[in-house]
């Protein structure tokens, strides 16, 4: 996306800046904005500016430092070198994004998923990248991650808060029962630590079998089914929840795709995020005129 258009976007959508998020802020004011200053990563003082209902900089909260909810992302370092990769300059922007909307971000990475007690027996249950993608495997260890660190807030650092919901980052919804924001795309999650290595556990034990059916697929209808095999955590969700049990966890649409933000005729719908917890940059690819990290933070300075 270039700058000209990021800019147009920002212009086309500022009557729907003027309103976001104003209903939750007055709500969460008692609770969570407080009229200090915070310490950033390097332990120093800064000063946060008031939130601001305009068009400008993005909106900011005053969160004391020992009040911030935690949300976690998760990134593993890919194997092979790729010179477009701009997940750093993302995440960093993910970071402070979620920082100005008053929460502590922390970025687990596989240390935290193979301290996990039963990280070798989870990792057993899938099968090696030869017939999955790396990405599937290094999304399966986030589960794994998240049990290790006792659970919490779990977030894509492709998904970015559009409302505030620091209440529920203290107390986590449906008491800590596995959540899942966006359907069964876990771009966004809550729960307690049980509930994701329950999860992780369930996950993985579905890989044998829907790589096996696919496999089976290729061999005697390759004319018709031939397709690369197929799986991931959002892939087995959704197969959980279709084939095993609807109870399997908790499934809310909290989470708006930036690509449902425009009708058909490039008309923006402020209607579609009112309410949302966060917004997708699914669309956003690695080889923009601009970092995708750059890219989504103009993009939420406009809204």
């Amino acid at each position: 996306m270039s700058s000209f258009r990021v800019s147009v976007l920002a212009a086309a959508i500022l009557l729907c800046g003027g309103f976001l998020g104003v209903a939750q802020l007055s709500q969460e004011a008692a609770v969570s904005v407080s009229p200090v200053a915070v310490g950033d990563d390097t332990g120093s003082s800064v000063a946060l500016a008031l939130p601001t209902t305009t068009g400008g900089p993005r909106r900011r909260l005053q969160v004391a430092a020992g009040e911030r909810p935690v949300i976690y992302t998760y990134y593993e370092q890919p194997t092979q070198y790729d010179p477009n990769d701009d997940s750093l300059d993302l995440i960093e922007n993910w970071r402070k994004a979620w920082f100005d909307m008053g929460w502590n971000p922390i970025i687990l990475s596989p240390q935290q998923a193979q301290m996990l007690p039963q990280y070798e027996q989870l990792m057993t249950l899938i099968p090696s990248e030869d017939l999955i993608t790396p990405e599937a495997i290094r999304n399966y260890k986030r589960w794994m991650a998240m049990a290790y660190v006792g659970g919490g807030w779990l977030a894509d650092f492709q998904l970015w808060p559009l409302n505030y919901f620091l209440r529920h980052g203290r107390a986590l919804p449906y008491d800590g029962a596995l959540t899942v924001y966006m359907g069964t795309n876990p771009v966004l999650v809550s729960g307690t630590g049980e509930e994701y290595l329950r999860l992780a556990r369930q996950i993985g034990q579905t890989a044998d079998k829907m790589i096996g059916h696919q496999k089976w697929l290729n061999e005697n209808y390759p004319e018709s089914y031939q397709k690369s095999v197929l799986w991931n955590d959002s892939i087995a969700l959704m197969e959980l929840r279709k084939n095993i049990s609807k109870d399997m966890f908790k499934v809310r649409g909290d989470v708006v795709d930036k690509g449902r933000l425009q009708d058909k005729d490039g008309i923006f719908d402020c209607a579609v995020s009112e309410g949302k917890r966060g917004i997708f940059f699914r669309a956003l690819k690695a080889k923009s005129p601009e970092n995708r990290g750059s890219t989504a933070r103009k993009f939420l300075n406009g809204w």
